[in-house]
């Protein structure tokens, strides 16, 4: 029987990390299958294959940041690395929400969209430059 390894915070351990290596999966398998289908059904259907695509991975997004935050938690509590959490999900929700302020602002079409969109592409990178920072300073994953 495995005893449930706890750090300073409840409810954190040496697991989340792979909620955000899963995310990073998904979201290439599923923009490739999603460009693939696109391709192949050319025009217009293209559009609405990858719409759906990055809207899947945006979506799924979410699950980042309090993974990102768990994570952290659990590392900076065992010692082996304080990583600043609040610079990860600032910049992951910080930069759509810039993006929508500025579209917004400047009165042109879509800043929900492109904000969405956005998102889309900063959840994976940051879950990516967190997973590759954490590797670099303690070796896993």
């Amino acid at each position: 029987m495995s005893r449930r390894q706890h750090t300073i915070r409840e409810g954190t351990s040496e697991k989340y990390w792979y909620t955000l290596a899963g995310y990073i999966a998904v979201c290439g398998i599923t923009l490739i299958a999603a460009l693939i289908t696109g391709i192949e059904a050319g025009g217009e259907a293209a559009g609405s294959v990858l719409g759906g695509g990055i809207s899947i991975v945006s979506i799924l997004g979410i699950v980042v940041y309090p993974a990102l935050f768990k994570d952290s938690a659990y590392v900076r509590g065992m010692g082996y690395w304080r990583p600043k959490w609040w610079k990860y999900i600032g910049a992951g929700l910080g930069i759509p929400l810039l993006v929508y302020l500025l579209i917004s602002t400047a009165g042109l079409f879509g800043a929900p969209i492109f904000a969405f969109i956005v998102h889309a592409i900063t959840a994976s990178g940051t879950a990516t430059v967190y997973l590759y920072q954490r590797h670099k300073r303690i070796g896993v994953p």
